[in-house]
């Protein structure tokens, strides 16, 4: 399994999610929001190896476990990447000064902020070195830059934004693991190859035209690779929280996400309270179910409930969710 990932968080409490790309040869680590409480169970020193950190909105709910995360970070040798809506810079920024910097001055530390709007994105950085009190326009990645929904593109995978309401902005994101080439071995057998320095550039695509001997055949490199190299598509994570679509936009959502293994997303309400989702901007189970079914999703895990319903009667959300789509669950741990 390519994609892993944790809910972080106690149900009826603050949540996130940290998600894992395994490609291989390194592990890339997201964090989607940072509730109170939520980094608690993770170990300091994966802390310090997560790669971005995604805002969906900056409700005191979804950062006010900052703190600590920053605390591991803030003086790291890689670079912080910070994304949320409009106004993540500055409130960011208020929270890197929330505290007194008077051993800093031979210290390093840089930290970009990333602004998601429409169709751009702008970029601020902030250095440790003179205590982040500077905004500096990053000119090296452009002051904005234009997106088509893709925000961030790397080599074993990419993460989409969408842009939701919830009274203000809020992001839901989409992570994309990159399509995968493997080797069928028991193809590369029935041709009477044998591995050897040859594969790495058949895997890289170099060279194709090398020739290869074989049980007295000779083979290019090009026609071994249409033989044995075999795509496999890559998985998917949708994460989606403080949020309202109801009648068609569901199904304008759910097209966004359709093909996602997994969905990760709120579920405050019961339908019957839908008065108070409407007034507070969230989803009700009914409508969560309605979108995952659209979606044709296979995996649907239910986060960020309503307080209003303590245990056991928030399980009757579950249940209201089954009832339309039967492959939802809740975080693993929350049935105990």
């Amino acid at each position: 399994m390519a994609i892993q990932f944790d809910v972080l968080g106690k149900p009826l409490n603050d949540n996130a999610l940290l998600v894992r790309i395994d490609s291989g040869q390194s592990i890339q680590r997201l964090l989607f929001d940072c509730g109170q409480s939520c980094l608690d169970d993770v170990d300091f020193a994966e802390i310090r190896e997560i790669d971005h950190l995604f805002f969906s909105h900056l409700h005191m709910d979804h950062v006010s476990g900052f703190d600590h995360y920053f605390r591991c970070n803030y003086d790291r040798s890689k670079t912080n990447h910070f994304w949320g809506p409009k106004g993540t810079a500055k409130i960011l920024q208020n929270r890197f000064q929330g505290y007194l910097w008077n051993l800093h001055d031979d210290m390093t530390g840089s930290s970009l902020v990333w602004e998601i709007e429409d169709s751009s994105l702008s970029c601020t950085r902030y250095e440790l070195s003179d205590a982040f009190s500077v905004s500096y326009p990053e000119s090296e990645l452009s002051l904005t830059q234009e997106h088509r929904g893709i925000i961030l593109n790397r080599p074993s995978y990419s993460v989409q934004a969408l842009l939701l309401n919830h009274g203000t902005t809020s992001i839901g994101y989409i992570v994309r693991e990159k399509p995968r080439e493997n080797i069928d071995m028991a193809r590369l057998g029935e041709l009477g190859l044998k591995p050897g320095p040859w594969l790495k550039k058949l895997k890289e695509r170099q060279d194709l035209n090398d020739l290869i001997e074989a049980d007295g055949k000779q083979y290019t490199l090009g026609q071994i690779a249409t033989e044995v190299l075999k795509q496999t598509e890559g998985e998917s994570i949708a994460y989606l929280s403080d949020f309202i679509v109801q009648g068609d936009e569901i199904d304008k959502l759910a097209a966004k996400i359709k093909g996602c293994r997994y969905l990760v997303c709120e579920s405050q309400y019961l339908s019957e309270d839908k008065e108070l989702a409407v007034k507070n901007n969230h989803m009700t189970a009914e409508w969560v179910a309605h979108l995952a079914r659209a979606a044709a999703v296979e995996e649907l895990v239910l986060i960020h409930l309503s307080s209003r319903y303590p245990y056991p009667f928030w399980h009757r959300v579950l249940g209201e969710v089954k009832s339309i789509f039967p492959g939802a669950r809740f975080a693993k741990g929350w049935e105990r």
